[in-house]
């Protein structure tokens, strides 16, 4: 039981600052704005290789067809 009080006593010691609170918001939020955007790159790069690869979209040569037509 005296563990968890040193890290109840460590926590409210480190909440008291504003400082920290907003250091640790920005880590935060720029760790999830980062993965956000991995994700994102991620799904479209997985969305334009299916249509590309996709059995209908390809022409004689076994490149995609324009899609122009």
């Amino acid at each position: 039981m005296k563990r968890l009080n040193r890290i109840s006593e460590w926590l409210l010691h480190f909440a008291s600052s504003q400082k920290n609170i907003d250091r640790v918001a920005m880590w935060f939020g720029g760790g999830v704005s980062v993965l956000a955007a991995t994700f994102t790159v991620a799904v479209i790069v997985m969305l334009l290789r299916r249509r590309a690869m996709s059995a209908n979209d390809m022409g004689v040569d076994g490149f995609p067809k324009c899609l122009c037509e």
